[in-house]
């Protein structure tokens, strides 16, 4: 993955969040009630032959939210 080191602290990932990857995210969610699947989708997950591709159409509330979450899997060793 492309980081850019801010310091010491602080590293950002500079690639775009795929389909994908923002699904494992929503499958999390959904098991505490949420649902932060972007409002475009019309089924509980990505359309198929989209996996790849850059996620859209996710409320800004929900960026953060993953952000938060994929932090939290990083520091357990996520890959």
């Amino acid at each position: 993955m492309p980081w850019q080191v801010i310091n010491d602290n602080v590293e950002i990932d500079t690639s775009l969040i795929t389909c994908a990857e923002y699904q494992l995210f929503i499958d999390y969610q959904r098991k505490t009630g949420e649902n932060p699947q972007p409002f475009h989708w019309t089924s509980r997950r990505f359309v198929p032959g989209t996996a790849k591709l850059p996620v859209t159409g996710v409320k800004g509330s929900n960026a953060q939210a993953f952000c938060a979450w994929l932090t939290e899997q990083y520091s357990l060793g996520f890959k």
